[in-house]
């Protein structure tokens, strides 16, 4: 079976490398993007299987990051699990009218975190 991807875009380093490292573990291939033109950037190019996104980063946040892969066929199938330190009201109810499959709030339970990754990576069938 083939290697899942996942792109992990976040501007906190120590988060990206402890976060990589678990995926890693887990046996996953992992990508990182420290802003949101990069997010989408590395999204287009290279096509992850998810990704986990934070909101609050430069170069566009992680809504609008959301919008621009909904609104392109390359990568509007990838699924998107936002990772942030915001829990105010307005953030959550952004983050439940997206197309977020799964949101989690820093600091976050890393089995949690592995389990929701899991889930929800879509299938890969053999060919």
């Amino acid at each position: 079976m083939a290697q899942q991807t996942i792109l992990v875009a976040d501007d906190d380093e120590s988060l990206v490398r402890a976060l990589a490292m678990r995926l890693r573990a887990g046996g996953y291939r992992v990508l990182v993007a420290m802003d949101g033109m990069q997010a989408v950037m590395v999204a287009h190019k290279q096509d992850p299987d998810l990704i986990l996104l934070d909101i609050r980063m430069p170069a566009g946040d992680g809504f609008s990051v959301m919008d621009k892969l909904a609104s392109s066929i390359k990568t509007q199938h990838i699924p998107v699990i936002i990772v942030t330190a915001f829990d105010d009201e307005l953030t959550k109810s952004k983050v439940d009218s997206s197309a977020a499959v799964a949101y989690f709030r820093k600091p976050f339970n890393a089995d949690e975190l592995m389990e929701a990754v899991k889930t929800a990576l879509p299938v890969k069938t053999t060919e």
